[in-house]
Order: C-alpha cells, then sequence, then structure tokens
C-alpha cells in the first residue's frame, strides 16, 4: 500500500509539473480547458478545490480519485492497474488472432496460435485427464528410497519445476553491478509456514480443506489410499514448515548474508 502511495505521488507530482509548465507559454486569460485537445494531460484529474500547499497528492489526483471507483473485483486500483488490464487486452487479441488465421509453420505467429488453440481446447483437454504426465507421476508414486527422490527432484528441477527451493540468477542488492546465484526456501504448498503452523479456527480450517483437495487430487487419477497419501504430504510440508524460516534470509542479522558455494558441502 504504501509503496502504490508513493507511486501514484510521484506521478502525481510529475504530472502536475507538465501541467504548470505547459500553462506558462499561454495566455492567462485563456482557460487551460481551451487547450485541452492539444494537451495529453487531463485536468479533469486535478482537485483544484484543494491548496496544492495543504496536500499535493489530492491536488494532483482528486480529480481521478472522486471519478475512478475501485473495481469490486480488486483490492487495489491506480494508472498501472488500468495500463496493465489494456495490456492483456490487446494481448488476447494478438493470440486470438493469431488461433484464428494460423500462421506459416514454425513462425511465432503459427506457434502462439497453437499454444492458444490447445489450452482453450477444453474437449480434448477433458478427454486426456492426466495422461500426458501418468508417466512423470508414475516415476513419482514408485519412489521407496531417498536416492530415488533425489532423482526426481533433479528431473523436475530441469523441467523448472521446483519442489523444495527456487534457485535464480539475479542482482545483488548490495552490488548492482554483480549477478549473483540467490536462493529461496519453497515445497510448501500453501505457501506460508503460517498456514501450519498457527492453531486458530481458521488455519485448522484451512489444513483440513487442504488435506482433502489432495486426496481429490489422488481419487480423480485412480489412486489407492488416496487419504493416507495425502496425510503423508501434509506431514512431509508441516515438517518442511517447522523449518521454514519466519522471513527472508536478507532480512535477518545485517540484512545481507552471502555464501560461498562450499559452504553447502560443509
Amino acid at each position: 500500500m504504501k509503496k502504490t502511495i508513493l507511486l501514484n505521488l510521484i506521478m502525481g507530482i510529475f504530472v502536475s509539473v507538465i501541467v504548470l509548465a505547459g500553462c506558462g507559454d499561454q495566455d492567462q486569460d485563456t482557460p487551460l480547458e481551451s487547450k485541452k485537445g492539444n494537451n495529453p494531460i487531463d485536468v479533469s484529474n486535478l482537485d483544484t478545490d484543494m491548496a496544492p500547499g495543504d496536500n499535493f497528492f489530492r491536488y494532483a489526483n482528486g480529480g481521478w480519485l472522486k471519478k475512478t471507483p475501485i473495481p469490486p473485483e480488486q483490492s487495489r486500483w491506480g494508472a498501472f492497474n488500468i495500463l496493465q488490464e489494456e495490456t492483456n487486452a490487446n494481448l488476447r487479441k494478438i493470440v486470438e488472432n493469431a488461433a484464428a488465421q494460423g500462421g506459416k509453420k514454425g513462425t511465432a505467429k503459427q506457434q502462439i496460435g497453437d499454444f492458444f488453440r490447445s489450452g482453450m481446447d477444453i474437449e480434448t483437454i477433458n478427454k486426456l485427464g492426466y495422461s500426458p504426465i501418468a508417466g512423470q507421476m508414475d516415476q513419482i508414486l514408485a519412489i521407496t528410497t531417498f536416492d530415488g527422490a533425489m532423482e526426481q527432484f533433479y528431473a523436475l528441477y530441469a523441467e523448472t519445476i521446483t519442489p523444495l527451493f527456487h534457485l535464480w540468477a539475479g542482482q545483488d542488492d548490495k552490488n548492482s553491478s554483480m549477478v549473483i546465484a540467490q536462493l529461496g526456501q519453497g515445497g510448501l504448498g500453501l505457501g506460508n509456514r503460517d498456514y501450519y503452523m498457527e492453531d486458530d479456527p481458521r488455519s485448522k480450517h484451512i489444513r483440513e480443506k487442504y488435506v482433502e483437495h489432495i486426496a481429490g487430487m489422488f481419487q480423480l487419477i485412480g489412486q489407492e489410499n488416496a487419504q493416507a497419501r495425502a496425510n503423508a504430504i501434509m506431514d512431509f510440508e508441516t515438517a518442511l514448515a517447522r523449518r521454514s524460516v519466519f522471513c527472508r534470509i536478507a532480512d535477518s542479522g545485517t540484512q545481507r548474508n552471502q555464501y560461498h558455494v562450499n559452504a553447502f558441502f560443509q
């Protein structure tokens, strides 16, 4: 929320500076609104009843805030949200056009169109069920040893599926000229350790429904002992949650921890 307010404030200041600068060359007796057609800034977004010195954010954005309610399905709304929605609408037109017209084999248009059609072909998706991943599921369900589990982890990571931790390359927070390996914990289906650790009624209810969901997934693929498998998964994730840190490692101590690769093998 603070970040959103800051961004809106910066945009408001930027917009207002442009408006004020644009007013400098025009006749003082000529209303700004009369040149609206030649000005990319919509002055109706301002709240001129508010003195800039009293509340500059309200002055710069008050008009827009009054005429732009937050859509009921959104938790936040701003210029960047509107831009994202417009971008999504444009992208949809592009992929639907590619799917309808097709393209020369091997071109981006053909690949985009085929990918979109495959995702929208509900009939085929329902007919195939989980068969496209049946082989991989059989290998996972056949694991009986730690080494076997590690082999599957390696295979999953090779397909960019990250069951236990996330590893990526990113800018060093303290030295932007460096791109370093970054590691983050994972493996929790509920996303946050608190869902596993908290003892309030809501958290308990979520855990119960989560186990029911896992069991349902096993039942859909015809696996026996679905409930026992679901309970085992929940026990495993709960054990991971107990080992999870409360915050990012970078937030602890000196706000930044780096490790040499050899430290992982000591």
